[in-house]
């Protein structure tokens, strides 16, 4: 740990092994949530953000320094300290609490819990997917330290297991070199080929913001191995602002890299590899199996592990929140289909997974954007939809907003494109997080525990679904 943390941590009030110190009856109230669920644990055990204060600080404790929340040692995330509230860190759940800071100035926290031993992290909720597939792909380690010697003719010292990202085809890695330094590997079960050759593209037109994959020692974009694909990308030491913030001038600078982005003409050969909008819903059919699997196995039955319960009860407390998104799914799409039978809508090129969980942001404030997976030919709102008032990945500010419009140089987004978005993406979500608990028994607890926390997040006050609703209502009427 850091002298600065340390100097302020000796100067701070004793706290618990759970939560930070806040008022006895937010404490109370959160003891009395997790002994109806049933899920008290003991210090070192999982259910350690439910707890009342009451003890120091142990081995997986959070201290509240100044106004600030910052994970211990054993977290080995200290550089927490100084940044912004509710930010999340190394971590898959985090539950928000009022806390009593120095000045006697109560502020929201996001309470972050990773003790290595936890089977079943905290009922809680998380704010976004950075960290959700923790279970490793059958490939394993000597495969494919085998195949970045062979294929990319790169020895490698060390290899790194690193769960990063909500793509459960897609598993991440460090892979550490006596001569290049620290790469970062991605293993694919099915690669995408204009998620790989889009950003090599931008990259060699002179967009430098794009993080773009290496080619295998003989030329090609990606190298495979029976059903797998193996990519090497250039390691970016920086977090992503999801975890670190971004400033306004960062903002800035994002609105005008979209702004390139979206100006791009792609060459023909391209351009037919990219998925092009066709406006029609991606999940509802998932979320339609998933409330078919819980009508068929309703709460309490026999067949049910603890997460499956918990699902189950969770989607019949919100079933009318997701009926009414799946309803709005289908309406708006038509609506907007039959718009552009009459008037085609602008088409542009898209990363169409902008927000900032994508965006890396080093020292010196320059951006980098990664996993272009989705990239896709559609309006722009694909992109926008992810900035003024969005949740995805934590809120935007106005402010923010503002300084990315700025950047972009428009403000303009059409209301109608950026609801659908915004509902598709709600229960593309949802639908995909419940899957995962319920639909699918090869993922292990931690992923599935994960999966539960993030499905309960996504029904937050000011979260993704409350925000859809939101742009779904500032819809202008139809003629």
């Amino acid at each position: 740990m850091g002298d600065l943390v340390k100097e302020r941590l000796a100067d701070s009030q004793p706290q618990s092994s759970r939560i930070p110190i806040c008022s006895r009856e937010r404490a109370a109230e959160q003891r009395d949530l997790a002994r109806k669920r049933g899920c008290v644990g003991t210090p070192s055990g999982p259910w350690d953000t439910l707890v009342e204060p009451e003890e120091p600080a142990g081995a997986h404790g959070r201290q509240l320094i100044g106004r600030r929340l910052v994970l211990d040692d054993d977290c080995h995330r200290p550089e927490l300290l100084g940044k912004r509230e509710g930010q999340v860190v190394d971590c898959v759940v985090d539950d928000a609490v009022e806390v009593d800071g120095p000045t006697g100035a109560r502020d929201a926290f996001h309470l972050i819990t990773i003790p290595a031993s936890a089977t079943l992290p905290a009922p809680t909720s998380a704010l976004h997917h950075d960290r959700l597939m923790l279970d490793r792909p059958s490939l394993d380690d000597q495969t494919i330290v085998a195949c970045l010697r062979d294929g990319y003719g790169l020895p490698i010292e060390r290899l790194e297991f690193v769960p990063l990202g909500n793509d459960s085809a897609a598993w991440t890695y460090h892979a550490t070199t006596p001569n290049a330094g620290t790469l970062f590997v991605k293993v694919r079960r099915e690669p995408r080929p204009a998620g790989i050759l889009i950003p090599r593209f931008l990259r060699d037109l002179g967009l430098t913001e794009v993080v773009a994959a290496h080619q295998t020692r003989d030329g090609e974009p990606w190298l495979e191995i029976g059903p797998w694909s193996v990519l090497v990308y250039p390691f970016v030491d920086a977090p992503n602002a999801m975890r670190a913030g971004m400033e306004v001038d960062g903002w800035r600078r994002l609105g005008a890299f979209a702004a390139r982005l979206h100006a791009t003409t792609l060459p023909d050969d391209l351009a037919a590899l990219v998925p092009r909008e066709d406006f029609r819903p991606r999940a509802n059919e998932l979320a339609n199996r998933v409330a078919r699997q819980v009508d068929a196995h309703p709460h309490g039955a026999a067949s049910h592990d603890e997460l499956s319960e918990r699902l189950v009860g969770a989607w019949m407390t919100h079933r009318a929140e997701i009926d009414r998104l799946l309803g709005r799914s289908e309406a708006l799409a038509q609506r907007i289909r039959d718009h552009a039978a009459n008037a085609p809508l602008p088409t542009m090129l898209c990363h169409a997974d902008l927000h900032v969980g994508n965006v890396l942001v080093s020292p010196n404030g320059s951006i980098s954007v990664v996993d272009w997976d989705e990239v896709t030919l559609a309006p722009p709102e694909r992109d926008l939809m992810f900035v003024r008032g969005s949740a995805i990945a934590g809120r935007v500010s106005d402010r923010e907003a503002t300084a990315f419009e700025s950047g972009y140089g428009s403000s303009e987004a059409n209301p109608l494109l950026v609801a659908w978005y915004r509902v598709d993406w709600a229960i593309q979500d949802l639908a995909d997080f419940a899957r995962r608990v319920i639909l699918d028994p090869e993922l292990g607890t931690a992923t599935r525990a994960a999966a539960l926390a993030l499905f309960d997040s996504t029904f937050e006050p000011g979260g993704e679904v409350e925000t859809a609703v939101i742009a779904d209502e500032l819809v202008p009427a139809e003629d």
